[in-house]
């Protein structure tokens, strides 16, 4: 059976640094509960800019807990803005020591060897940055597509699974598991895959056409022409929904409706 058409997994794309360094940004301030206040007064300083006096109080910090990893980032977050960007590193390498799952102490250490033009250093960083925040998810994504891309649908299914559990809510990891189960034969299973995508994007004309296909592998055919005939709503130019429709209407011995989607076919060419 071939991989359900129409449906073109879509480019992944990772999370931008920008909103990646936002993000880290604003957890400054919620890291710093029951914190000690030498943390507190570098905080002040670094939102206004004073990043001098922000080193000084997170040196203090440090001076009393120098297992703490949130003062050894902060303050080499700090040396990042002044410019020293071997200090930086030289704190944020202490932190990732301390924590290396905290994906921020990356983020900065990565900016800052950019900085130094270590490019191969800042990518690696940036990568374990996302990850970490992200967990495997785009890993997964990606390792499903290509999985599919390569016929190896086994693979693919695991790798789609292990991306549903991260986010549950994104119907592209459901989309590449209904592919995977569909072209293992797994048709109930894979028709669960797809309702569950097209519970979450309900106006996408691909989907509709994938669980189509489904019921026309279990000879469903009214429901078929029911989710082809919602996708052509969606999209009138969507061509597979034409042909696949017209090959269900055939089955059902409805010849002239059969041929007037071959003709809408054509005629769209």
């Amino acid at each position: 059976m071939k991989m359900a058409r129409g449906l073109i997994p879509r480019a992944i794309f990772f999370i931008s640094l920008l909103v990646l360094f936002i993000s880290c940004l604003e957890t400054h301030t919620s890291e710093v509960n029951n914190k000690p206040t030498w943390i507190e007064k570098g905080l002040v300083h670094e939102s206004n800019s004073e990043f001098k006096l922000a080193v000084a109080s997170f040196s203090k910090a440090i001076s009393e807990s120098p297992e703490d990893p949130l003062a050894w980032k902060l303050r080499g977050t700090s040396y990042y803005r002044l410019n020293e960007f071997l200090q930086a590193v030289s704190d944020l390498d202490k932190a990732i020591s301390l924590d290396p799952t905290a994906p921020d102490s990356y983020l900065y250490r990565g900016n800052a060897y950019g900085e130094m033009d270590m490019f191969a250093k800042a990518i690696e960083d940036f990568d374990k940055a996302r990850k970490l925040r992200d967990g495997g998810y785009f890993d997964n994504l990606n390792q499903s597509y290509i999985s599919i891309m390569n016929r190896n649908f086994l693979v693919g299914l695991a790798r789609a699974t292990a991306a549903i559990e991260e986010r549950p809510r994104d119907p592209i990891p459901h989309t590449y598991r209904g592919i995977c189960l569909y072209e293992l034969g797994k048709f109930p299973e894979a028709l669960s895959a797809f309702e569950k995508a097209i519970s979450i994007d309900s106006d996408n004309a691909e989907l509709l056409f994938n669980r189509g296909l489904v019921h026309l592998a279990t000879r469903n055919f009214d429901m078929a022409i029911s989710d082809f005939s919602e996708a052509l709503a969606i999209d009138p130019a969507f061509k597979g929904s034409h042909e696949h429709r017209a090959y269900a209407y055939e089955q059902l011995e409805l010849e002239e409706k059969a041929v007037s989607d071959r003709e809408g076919l054509h005629s769209n060419e």
